[in-house]
């Protein structure tokens, strides 16, 4: 079944997740759309946040046979579109991006993503 649903029409989807926000997010598009237009996913260890939740994202991409990167990978974005929860870092190159943010902004922005860690 394509994204849309009411008709073929294939896009490649990208993601860049990190905590249990990003884990249920890919849960969640995995159970309502499946796996196949998800062309793969970007996770990052992050010491200063209790659970990143890198192994269960990567977990899930592996039993969904998801392409897997590491943000410190050698990797160029290729999909049509992206989706980035929990992310703190600058995305470069990466078309049609998407951010979620689940809180007031910009009082309760988070992380300064414009400013290079």
């Amino acid at each position: 079944m394509s994204l849309w649903g009411w008709k073929e029409i294939w896009v490649s989807i990208g993601f860049y997740l990190m905590t249990e926000k990003g884990l249920k997010v890919l849960e969640s598009v995995i159970h309502t759309l499946g796996s196949d237009e998800i062309e793969y996913v970007v996770g990052a260890a992050d010491d200063s946040v209790a659970s990143d939740s890198r192994d269960e994202i990567s977990a899930l991409c592996r039993q969904y046979d998801i392409a897997y990167f590491d943000r410190k990978d050698a990797f160029q974005p290729t999909a049509e579109y992206h989706f980035a929860v929990s992310w703190r870092w600058m995305i470069h190159g990466a078309a049609g991006l998407i951010v979620l943010h689940d809180s007031l902004l910009p009082k309760y922005r988070g992380f300064a993503p414009l400013q290079p860690r």
